[in-house]
Order: C-alpha cells, then sequence, then structure tokens
C-alpha cells in the first residue's frame, strides 16, 4: 500500500494544474511489455499512459503474455526451452517485425534480459525512454 510506480505519479500528476515535465518534440514510436507482475497487480493501463504522455512518442502495448524468463526461471538449463517457446508465443515474433527505429520499453528486470537476448536489440526501462522526450 506504500509503494507507487513511476508511472503511477506521472499519470496522478499529469494535468493537476501543476508543474508539468517539459516534453520535446522528436517523433519516436517505441513498444511497450508489461512485466507479468505488475500486470497480474496494477494492469497495463498506467505504463501505456505513461509513455504516451509525450506528443511526440507514439508508445503501443505488444499483445503478449509473459516473456518467458519469469524471474530467474529462464537462465536454468532445464526450463530454458520452455522460456524460448514462451517468448516465441507471441513477444518474439512482434518486436522481430518492429522497424529498427522502434525502441521496447520494458518494466521489468527479466523482461529486459529476456528481449535483448532473443532480439538482440537493446530494451529499455520505461524511465528511460521517457528520461528521452525530457526536453533538455
Amino acid at each position: 500500500e506504500s509503494v507507487t510506480t513511476l508511472q503511477d505519479v506521472l499519470i496522478q500528476c499529469a494535468n493537476d494544474g501543476k508543474e508539468q515535465p517539459d516534453w520535446n518534440q522528436k517523433p519516436r514510436k517505441s513498444l511497450l511489455h508489461v512485466h507479468c507482475h505488475e500486470r497480474a497487480l496494477a494492469g497495463t493501463q498506467t505504463a501505456i499512459a505513461a509513455l504516451n504522455l509525450p506528443s511526440s512518442l507514439q508508445t503501443s502495448l505488444i499483445n503478449a503474455g509473459c516473456c518467458g524468463m519469469a524471474g530467474s526461471f529462464g537462465f536454468a538449463k532445464e526450463h530454458y526451452d520452455v522460456s524460448q517457446a514462451v517468448g516465441e508465443d507471441r513477444l518474439f515474433p512482434a518486436l522481430r517485425n518492429a522497424d529498427h527505429q522502434t525502441e521496447f520499453a520494458v518494466t521489468g528486470v527479466s523482461c529486459k534480459q529476456q528481449i535483448e537476448d532473443a532480439t538482440n536489440r537493446p530494451a529499455r526501462f520505461l524511465a528511460e525512454v521517457l528520461a528521452d522526450s525530457l526536453q533538455r
């Protein structure tokens, strides 16, 4: 009850009449994968809404379930094939079909590792993607 996410704070404060982030106008696209634990407890709406606060950042939620890593599950030799099969169900194909200008945004550490290993492309935390949207 005493813990909140960055995206929760940003959405709660958006358009509250007080000081707001100064977003830049650099057009960018990102695809978002929300960690299973967050998806189960809080859903995906706040994360996607936060990434769409900058008008120049077009973010879409990837229609996929678990990345397959599940903490350290996917690192275990005996679980590797299952881990990869879960990622290949919907997540990895969606990412592979993305153009090279599209960023991959994530909310989970294990998801980041799984995506980078499977696609050979960087995945960045939601906060990092938003930080690049700030006016400098």
